[in-house]
């Protein structure tokens, strides 16, 4: 519980205080100020790390604790800044209100229940993002340079996340590696359920009507499976930004209503945050900002494109080192490293299994039903939303005009974040029903009570009976209760179904190390010299990088020791480097599982690597063809894990 606590203070309150003082007035509730709260904390400390890591200053303890004081400190006296508002309490709003709370404890129980089982994060990415959160806790700064870990210097992938979780393990005094996974675990996970009042305060905002935010709220906890199968991917920077991504347009929206100095600094802080943390969802968000563009009469066009000129000059100030880094970095061409620009056919082909994937095609279609009703009530919000959308898929399509695909933007970056979009229509079909609901039975109040003024006319002959029925119409009123019966019901059932079914989110396959790798890894840190270098298995995994195939790939960010088959973040190393490194990967790709121990030991004294991590995984090192030989020493053996030492030509 004191880490849950300790990531929901570092979540929001940097964020609440740079709200207070640079936009005060720009959430118009407490879930608005809430969400971009949350937006502000997780872009604030990306840029301050690119300039102190400019200007070769480290983040330690001792600058954390004092700036997490002076941020309370600023909250306190900037609370009278709030403007405060008694809100209208109406049954609808109460109601609905409740659902986003209780989607929100739900989710937040399922996505801690979806992790139960786990020991260590999952799959491919999660390996290094521990190495590079690592680089930042131990040094301060940026992850630019990997070094001594891996030969990588001018890194050019996104690391805004990692420097946020390097600042919330020095706020939480979690130095050591070892607890590493659970940091992100934990983290991710309450990331993941936060998204639920973020998207909630998003379509409230957009349809001012409380079933939005509480249908949006449901669709993204309960009733799709991404987010929630981020976890089962490791996708943290991609969930990071997924996070940030209401309060960006939220600040959008509040630039276009009203356009000034302080919410052009809002909009940039939030861009400069986003393309640190994930320069997709940072790509997407200026489609947002396009696609709103185009909504805008000619009057407003004119100054919303400037204060948006203003918003993202602010945004690119704010990152300017990392914008050369990334200029001097880009490569030609296409290739398996995110460096290069352009991309293929095959890497942007349309995933149809993703697509599919859960209750989207249920989600799609109430999407675009959605879509429908907001059109049909001529609602802003749902021609913004749609050019939105059409950007994105232009911008994963290029090949439609002519142009080239892009390597960063996919039609799978596309399937995994349509959840956005699709709650956010969903919620705006909602509304349009509550609407026009509404609209049917005020009608038929009106008429009923028409109809009584005529009735209860003393100068008529109606009976006393049917006045007092014209007097009390129980119609309209039954009606209205019906239409909520029906949608708290249907809610309530989404919230149930949900729960049950996303309990096992995450894919057997995907999970390569449980707790005895933990085990056996704090052991090799320990027990095995400094300078150790171990084999692990491997396997292929996206085109020419491979793959570790058990708990061994994490040798390299929990215990520091090198390994045969390391992060896949190593591909944005020299060429030289890179080529060393696949050319060992790829024989053990090919012959590492089927190798007998003689070969095993001919290929280790060649490349220089002293040790064998062996498990019983799919695609594993396996003890059995080391045992009983004089070429190797078995130094540990627990739990189906094994590790072997190569017995020198002396030994």
């Amino acid at each position: 519980m004191e880490l849950i606590t300790g990531i929901l203070i570092m979540i929001i309150i940097p964020g609440l205080a740079l709200l207070l003082r640079i936009a005060p007035t720009a959430g118009a509730s407490a879930l608005e100020r809430f969400t971009l709260s949350v937006g502000l904390s997780l872009s604030l400390i990306p840029p301050l790390y690119l300039w102190l890591t400019w200007s070769g200053v480290a983040m330690r303890p001792a600058i954390v604790y004092p700036a997490l004081i002076a941020f309370l400190i600023a909250i306190l006296v900037s609370l009278r800044r709030i403007p405060v508002a008694a809100p209208a309490l109406t049954l609808d709003g109460s109601i609905w209100h409740l659902f986003i709370a209780g989607s929100t404890a739900l989710t937040f129980w399922l996505r801690f229940e979806q992790i139960r089982d786990l020991a260590l994060p999952v799959w491919v990415d999660s390996v290094h993002h521990a190495l590079l959160i690592r680089v930042s806790v131990e040094r301060g700064v940026a992850p630019l340079s990997l070094r001594p870990y891996l030969p990588v210097d001018g890194l050019t992938y996104h690391w805004g996340y990692h420097v946020f979780m390097a600042t919330l393990a020095q706020a939480t005094s979690i130095h050591t590696p070892e607890s590493l996974p659970r940091l992100m675990l934990w983290s991710g996970q309450l990331m993941s359920a936060l998204m639920v009042p973020a998207y909630a305060a998003l379509a409230l905002r957009l349809w001012q009507r409380p079933i939005a935010g509480s249908v949006a709220g449901l669709v993204v906890g309960l009733a799709s499976v991404m987010p929630a199968y981020y976890v089962s991917w490791g996708r943290y920077t991609l969930l990071t930004g997924m996070l940030m991504l209401p309060a960006a347009l939220i600040a959008l929206d509040a630039l276009r209503r009203n356009p000034g100095p302080g919410a052009a600094a809002l909009l940039a802080f939030l861009l400069a945050g986003l393309s640190l943390v994930h320069f997709v969802v940072f790509v997407l968000t200026l489609a947002a900002c396009a696609a709103l563009l185009m909504t805008e009469s000619s009057t407003a066009w004119r100054r919303m494109v400037v204060w948006l000129g203003i918003a993202l000059a602010g945004a690119l100030a704010m990152t300017a080192p990392w914008i050369v880094l990334l200029a001097s970095r880009v490569l030609p061409g296409t290739g398996s490293s995110a460096m290069h620009i352009a991309g293929n056919a095959g890497y942007n082909a349309l995933p149809l299994e993703l697509l599919w994937a859960g209750t989207n095609r249920i989600l799609l279609a109430l999407g675009g039903i959605g879509a429908l009703l907001a059109l049909w009530q001529r609602r802003r919000a749902v021609a913004w939303l749609i050019i939105w959308c059409a950007i994105a898929i232009l911008l994963a399509n290029p090949v439609i005009i002519g142009l080239p695909y892009l390597s960063f933007i996919t039609n799978e970056m596309l399937t995994i974040t349509m959840f956005a979009p699709l709650a956010l229509l969903i919620a705006g079909g909602a509304a349009a029903i509550d609407t026009q609901a509404l609209r049917l039975f005020s009608k038929r109040m009106t008429q009923r009570r028409k109809g009584a003024t005529s009735v209860n006319n003393p100068n008529t002959n109606t009976p006393l009976r049917l006045r007092v029925f014209a007097s009390n119409p129980p119609c309209a009123g039954g009606l209205q209760f019906v239409w909520r019966l029906i949608a708290v019901t249907l809610a309530v059932s989404v919230m149930l179904w949900g729960t049950n079914h996303w309990r096992a989110i995450v894919r057997p396959d995907t999970v390569l190390a449980g707790p005895a790798d933990l085990t056996a890894i704090a052991w090799a840190a320990h027990a095995t010299p400094p300078d150790a270098r171990f084999v692990v298995g491997t396997v292929g995994w996206l085109y020419d990088v491979d793959r570790g195939a058990d708990g061994g790939w994490w040798l390299l960010p929990l215990a520091g020791r090198q390994v045969s088959t390391p992060p896949v973040i190593y591909n944005y190393g020299a060429p030289g480097d890179v080529a060393a490194i696949k050319r060992d990967t790829a024989w053990l790709r090919d012959h590492g599982a089927s190798a007998s121990a003689a070969e095993l030991a001919a290929f280790m004294h060649e490349r220089g690597y002293g040790y064998v991590y062996t498990s019983e995984r799919p695609g594993a090192l396996r003890a059995e063809a080391l045992r009983n030989t004089s070429l190797f020493e078995c130094v540990y053996d627990k739990g189906g894990v094994a590790i072997f030492r190569l017995r020198r030509p002396s030994q």
